[in-house]
């Protein structure tokens, strides 16, 4: 089963800083891919180490942040304690299931709402 860390606060400056519990992210690289959360109205961004996959799940209360991110081409980080890591495949990710889910009820009408609200 993957770990999953969710994100606990952000920060803007001349990125989108994601924070998450400090925890040892030495062998962590970037999965490139994003999946939907919708029963906890939740983006997922994909990490992952040798062995297993890292899920970094991303609430609603962030989704403005990454809306931001997306307009000004700002890139987003993914923050714990001192280390940093890109997301660098969070604009192409994200733009693609915030145009397949809108209308779709196949991610449940709350999410639908919620990302139509934001997005």
């Amino acid at each position: 089963m993957a770990e999953r860390y969710n994100i606990k606060s952000s920060q803007i400056a001349d990125h989108i800083y994601l924070l998450i519990d400090e925890t040892d992210t030495s062998n962590w690289k970037d999965g490139g891919r994003m999946l939907v959360d919708s029963d906890q109205l939740s983006f997922i961004y994909i990490m992952e180490t040798e062995n297993e996959l890292i899920y970094i799940g991303i609430p609603k209360e962030y989704w403005a942040d990454l809306k931001s991110a997306l307009q000004k081409g700002n890139s987003v980080i993914l923050r714990t304690g001192e280390s940093e890591l890109e997301l660098s495949a969070i604009h192409e990710e994200l733009a693609y299931l915030i145009e397949n889910i809108k209308g779709n009820a196949n991610y449940g009408k709350e999410m639908v709402e919620a990302v139509e609200e934001v997005f």
